[in-house]
């Protein structure tokens, strides 16, 4: 324990000495513009380095250089935290071989890198927590694979790489609270054999990764507070966990559900493992299922899901291209988060049958929608018909069907046309009229002709026919008055 107040510097700084004369030099809260020299402190050597302001009292202290560390070879505890720091210098902190533990809490770092902590490879705890826009990977940690503490709370992350922490090997304490974290890798944890503690409260999780359960069963303390969990089937293993870790290390108290919508705000320790169910994706309808656009229109396709869990959603356009995932976007194509397809400018490559599909771990369900592309670029227009079948909706699960509870939001309608299965082409092309397409208008007046010279050949057979049988019949009828003539005069 530090005890004794031994002088303070020109920044105000104190020097404290604990019981085996060990010095520690605090500059708490003084409104520093720079790193204090640490050899104004005299000879004695530092263990301790604390620079810190508050919320109310920051620092402004935008780079930290490694000449800042001249003479702290000794110190093995650093704090510096509010102080508004923006960059690092590359070995920075290579002063202080011996450094076990690190604290760059609350500044504005813009970037870490693996040459940030060159030079201290004996670090054993790293606090980052509260630095929001800082950029860097897993190569971060290339020189410090020794670390058994890791805080990165509070630091917008939103995805996490599988393999972030897979040469942290030693780590036993992770913490990763308040970030926006939506989904967690399968193997994220699961290799690091000494792993201990894990805090993810204050995320955006819906599901923790069955994958995780072995992993679990030999931690201590997990924490998962705050967090939007969906209690389906998916998250039913949880659940099934022993009450050692469950009651215990599992702080369940502060757990509750999201959804579904009846088991909403129930405890999760609460809930019977019977409530834990699925169910199976399901397009359940589209705004239309034939639509007929303009070439380089914009063209939104909405369609309503439903499932639990929340299924992706990926539509495939006709020649196979598959546009995948909600918030997604590809060129001219953009999937939305409600699912709904936009094409910015539609080109002939949309025209034809569209694919829909909506997915999660349960199952898959898919509907067809047609796409007519109408182009207009000359003055002769022909059209060409055609007659869709539409597709049987599919649904194929690769578990039980259960019944359950979810809400979807409603999309909006789109305004695309819906029409008839028609297609209109223009042609304007002068060599395209005196060619194919005048050879068959040729050919179409050729066949009229021939079937037109039938009719009037059959026409005058038949009018020769009747004309015959009228003289035919006059001859006869004279000659039976010819012959009553003879009869009445041979009678006379």
């Amino acid at each position: 324990m530090y005890q004794q107040v031994c002088f303070a510097n020109s920044h105000g700084c104190k020097t404290k000495a604990n019981m085996a004369r060990e010095n520690a030099v605090i500059c708490d809260s003084l409104g520093l513009t720079s790193i204090p020299s640490i050899q104004s402190f005299g000879g004695t050597p530092i263990k301790y380095l604390s620079i810190t302001g508050d919320a109310k009292n920051l620092n402004n202290i935008p780079k930290i250089c490694r000449n800042d560390f001249q003479g702290a070879s000794a110190v093995t505890s650093m704090a510096i935290s509010w102080s508004q720091v923006r960059s690092l210098e590359d070995e920075v902190f290579a002063e202080m071989p011996g450094l076990k533990t690190l604290a760059l809490s609350d500044n504005e770092l813009q970037s870490l890198s693996a040459a940030t902590f060159s030079g201290i490879t004996s670090l054993r705890q790293l606090d980052l927590s509260g630095n929001k826009h800082c950029s860097f990977d897993e190569t971060m940690f290339t020189h410090i694979p020794n670390i058994t503490v890791l805080v990165m709370g509070d630091m917008n992350l939103q995805t996490l790489k599988e393999t972030f922490f897979e040469s942290l090997m030693s780590l036993r304490v992770l913490k990763l609270y308040s970030n926006n974290i939506k989904t967690l890798p399968e193997n994220l944890i699961v290799n690091l054999a000494n792993l201990e503690s894990l805090d993810l409260a204050s995320n955006q999780l819906q599901t923790v990764p069955v994958q995780w359960k072995p992993k679990f069963l030999t931690m201590t303390q997990v924490h998962l507070a705050e967090n939007p969990l969906q209690c389906n089937c998916l998250l039913s293993w949880l659940r099934e966990m022993p009450g050692h870790l469950f009651h215990s290390a599992l702080d369940s108290s502060s757990v509750v559900c999201n959804g579904p919508q009846k088991l909403r705000y129930a405890s999760f320790a609460n809930v019977h493992d019977k409530d834990f169910l699925c169910i199976p994706p399901k397009v359940l309808r589209c705004a239309q299922t034939k639509y007929s656009i303009d070439i380089n229109q914009r063209l939104s396709i909405v369609c309503k899901f439903d499932g639990d869990p929340v299924p992706e959603i990926k539509w495939t356009r006709p020649d196979g291209h598959e546009y995948d995932g909600r918030n997604t976007s590809d060129g001219a194509y953009e999937v939305t988060q409600n699912g709904t397809l936009i094409v910015n400018g539609v080109t002939m490559s949309d025209y034809g049958e569209w694919k829909v599909m909506a997915y999660n771990k349960t199952a898959y369900d898919e509907i067809y929608v047609t796409v007519h592309v109408v182009t207009t670029t000359g003055s002769t227009l022909t059209m060409s018909n055609t007659t869709t079948t539409p597709k049987q909706t599919i649904t194929k699960l690769t578990t039980p069907a259960q019944n359950g509870l979810t809400a979807t939001a409603t999309p909006e309608l789109t305004n695309a046309r819906l029409t008839t299965a028609t297609t209109m082409y223009t042609a304007n092309d002068a060599t395209r009229l005196s060619g194919e397409w005048m050879d068959s208008a040729q050919t179409k007046i050729a066949n009229d002709s021939g079937f037109l010279i039938g009719v009037m050949v059959t026409a005058a057979v038949i009018s020769c026919l009747v004309t015959v049988g009228v003289i035919a019949y006059c001859l006869m009828k004279k000659f039976v008055i010819l012959t009553n003539k003879v009869s009445n005069r041979a009678a006379a």
